[in-house]
């Protein structure tokens, strides 16, 4: 089988359980027998909710984190890599050495899964837009979740369904003020327009 006609061997599905079922990723191999990340796509279920759009959400953050294929400082001096991923010591990366594409967007996969995780586990008792779950991703994925959890009249506005107050909390923060003003801007202008 060639590589430019091969697909992904579905067969070889690894679910994670303790993610609600439009949230599940599953582990799987691909045409040189490696693993990668794909997302259930699945249909509206359940609670009301559908799946996150979880390539918007990809697309969204590449588009605003760029991409370097080496170790480079944030705008807050952190030593970072890829589509925004914060180097631990653990990672072994090294500094002025260039990485693939490939492995970097591994990574990224990876870290999207995690922000997705902390998103929902910091909305789940939230009766709220799909949309505004997606923007808490966003947050977590350049904040982390511990900092996103500290915005508690934001959430205090999302549990009440006001998207506008949460908006205005977003802004109300030192990330907006000053670490990256812009961005925090258009993440609580799309807050402010769901209903």
């Amino acid at each position: 089988m060639d590589k430019k006609n091969s697909k992904k061997n579905e067969q070889n599905l690894i679910w994670n359980s303790f993610l609600p079922f439009y949230l599940q990723y599953y582990w799987t191999k691909d045409w040189n027998d490696e693993w990668s990340i794909a997302w259930y796509n699945g249909p509206r279920i359940e609670n009301g909710w559908s799946y996150m759009n979880l390539e918007k959400l990809k697309d969204d953050l590449r588009t605003e984190e760029g991409y370097r294929d080496m170790i480079y400082l944030d705008t807050r001096g952190f030593q970072t890599i890829g589509y925004g991923h914060l180097v631990k010591p653990s990672d072994n990366f090294f500094q002025g050495k260039r990485y693939s594409k490939k492995q970097l967007l591994r990574v990224f996969n990876y870290d999207v899964q995690i922000c997705v995780q902390d998103a929902y586990n910091l909305c789940k008792d939230l009766d709220i837009n799909e949309e505004a779950v997606l923007i808490v991703a966003h947050m977590c994925f350049q904040l982390g979740r511990t900092k996103t959890s500290k915005f508690v009249k934001m959430f205090e506005a999302l549990k009440n369904k006001d998207y506008i107050t949460a908006g205005f909390e977003m802004e109300d923060s030192l990330w907006r003020k000053k670490h990256t003003p812009a961005r925090a801007m258009r993440l609580s202008e799309q807050m402010k327009k769901l209903t």
